[in-house]
C-alpha cells in the first residue's frame, strides 16, 4: 500500500500489453475520474469484429492487433500452423481470456467483493493506463509479436508487459525486449506459461522475468448437483 502511495497507483504510466487481446470489463477498465490520456501517447484505438473504437476510453487507451505474418506462415511456409476460425477475429477482441487477465492483474482497476477471496481485486497499478497488442491467434508468431513491439516502441509506451514463452531459437520476446531495452522501456515478462514442473523461458538478461509459486490459501466452493445434493 506505501508503494501504491508513493507512486500514485501507476498514474499516468502507460503499459503495453502483448497478449491475446482484451475482453472489456466495466468494472477493472473503467476510466472514472481519470484524466485524458498522456500528450506523448501516439497509439491508436483498431476497431473490427466485436470490438469497436469506443471500446477504448481514458484507461484502455490504444488497442492494435497483429495477424499479417501468421497468415503468411499458415499459407506459404507451415501446413501445420492451422488457425482455427475461431480464432480469427480480425479485432483486438479476446476470444481466449488470457490477455484479458493478464491486463487486469497488471493495471486493473479496484473492484470489490467479486470472486471467491473477500476483500478487493486489483491490478499492480490501478491508475494506470493500458495499450492492448493482440499477437496471438491461438499460436503466437514470431515476427507478429516483433512486429507488435515496434509499434508499442513508438506508440510511446512506458512499459511492456508480456505474458508469453517462447524457445530459444526463436525468442521474439527476447529480441524484441531488446529494441525496446535500448529505448528505455522496461520489458516485464512472465518466467513461463506451464507447470506444474518448473522450468524458465524469457531468460534474456534484459527482461524483468517474473516467477510463480504456490498458494499457501486453499479457496472452498460449494457445488450443488442436479439432485440438490452439496
Amino acid at each position: 500500500t506505501s508503494l501504491w502511495a508513493k507512486t500514485g497507483y501507476g498514474s499516468d504510466s502507460i503499459i503495453g500489453v502483448l497478449d491475446t487481446g482484451l475482453c472489456y470489463s466495466p468494472g477493472f477498465f473503467q476510466d472514472k475520474d481519470m484524466s485524458r490520456a498522456p500528450r506523448r501517447w501516439r497509439g491508436i484505438c483498431e476497431a473490427g469484429q466485436y470490438f469497436k473504437s469506443y471500446t477504448c476510453n481514458r484507461k484502455v487507451i490504444g488497442a492494435r492487433f497483429f495477424l499479417r505474418n501468421a497468415r503468411r506462415v499458415q499459407t506459404y511456409l507451415d501446413v501445420n500452423y492451422s488457425l482455427a476460425a475461431s480464432d480469427v477475429i480480425l479485432s483486438p477482441i479476446d476470444t481466449d481470456g488470457h490477455g484479458t487477465h493478464c491486463a487486469s492483474t497488471v493495471g486493473g482497476r479496484q473492484v470489490h467483493k467479486t470472486g471467491l477471496a473477500s476483500g478487493m481485486a486489483v491490478g499492480g497499478a490501478p491508475l494506470s493506463r493500458l495499450a492492448i497488442y493482440k499477437v496471438c491467434w491461438g499460436r503466437c508468431n514470431y515476427a507478429d509479436i516483433l512486429d507488435a513491439f515496434v509499434a508499442a516502441i513508438g506508440d510511446g509506451v512506458d512499459v511492456i508487459s508480456m505474458s508469453l514463452g517462447s524457445s530459444l531459437k526463436d525468442d521474439a520476446g527476447s529480441r524484441g525486449g531488446l529494441l525496446a531495452f535500448q529505448r528505455g522501456i522496461p520489458v516485464i515478462a512472465a518466467a513461463g506459461n506451464r507447470g506444474p514442473d518448473g522450468y524458465l523461458s524469457n531468460a534474456s538478461p534484459w527482461l524483468l522475468t517474473v516467477g510463480a509459486c504456490t498458494l499457501d490459501r486453499d479457496f472452498v466452493v460449494e457445488m450443488e448437483l442436479w439432485d440438490d445434493e452439496q
